[in-house]
């Protein structure tokens, strides 16, 4: 499909999902005009050759979008005042899939969505972020869930400092790398409930940071060892640090 082969779906009124997949869209640029799918709700484009989205007053409506990640340039996204929820993917089984390749443009790829106040819900899958990835995404977000999955985060530890994720409620990690966590004082300040699906947890810090939490979930191999080993050290809980197993 090429862009003026587009017109054809855009004209649809009804039309609320739309869904390129790989090689369904053969252009490097893809553009949606004023008047265009005014009542889409949902966009989800794959495909490496895809390297600028401009949104030109076009898909008004659109609450949700799935993108690749693939360091590809996006216009027009503050405009798309509806626009809660975004998940950026990267195909890990890709012959051309190395975290230096993946990170030196993913990078760019997290930032464009730091003024996009709008966004509520970010969801990363084969992003193989780094520390310094998140950090300017985080200082500016307003977010209030994260979900990190399969091979979103490239490093064992993950660390949330002051003035990150102010607005963040739900955090989700199902991220094997990830076995330790550490909240500085003063990050995410209203969050309410973590869910942490590993295979090790080596440590898990600042818990006492955060004033308004009231749930932990954790799903791993050990699980009950690792609940056990936390209120073993409850007396540990003024310095916020919950051990390393």
């Amino acid at each position: 499909m090429k862009q003026e082969e587009l017109d054809i779906p855009a004209d649809l009124p009804r039309l609320h999902y739309l869904k390129l997949r790989h090689q369904a869209y053969s252009g490097s640029k893809l553009t949606f005009q004023k008047d265009e799918l005014k009542n889409l709700k949902y966009i989800l484009v794959e495909g490496s050759n895809i390297t600028n989205i401009s949104f030109d007053g076009g898909a008004p409506e659109l609450e949700k979008i799935v993108l690749p990640f693939t360091g590809l340039k996006l216009n027009g996204i503050l405009d798309l005042l509806k626009l809660k929820e975004v998940e950026l993917t990267y195909n890990t089984s890709s012959t051309n899939n190395n975290s230096s390749d993946i990170n030196s443009r993913g990078s760019t790829s997290l930032s464009i969505f730091k003024d996009a106040t709008q966004i509520a819900k970010m969801t990363l899958r084969g992003t193989r972020l780094k520390q310094d990835d998140l950090r300017d995404f985080a200082n500016k977000s307003n977010i209030s869930c994260l979900m990190m999955l399969d091979h979103s985060y490239a490093e064992s530890e993950l660390t949330f400092n002051e003035d990150e994720l102010l607005k963040l409620n739900l955090l989700i990690l199902n991220c094997s790398n990830i076995n330790n966590i550490s909240f500085h004082s003063g990050s995410a300040p209203k969050i309410n409930k973590i869910v942490w699906s590993f295979k090790e947890m080596k440590a898990l810090s600042g818990i006492n940071n955060l004033q308004r939490l009231r749930e932990l979930e954790f799903n791993g191999d050990h699980v009950l060892t690792q609940l056990r080993t936390l209120k073993e050290r409850r007396a540990m809980s003024a310095s916020g640090d919950y051990g390393t197993v």
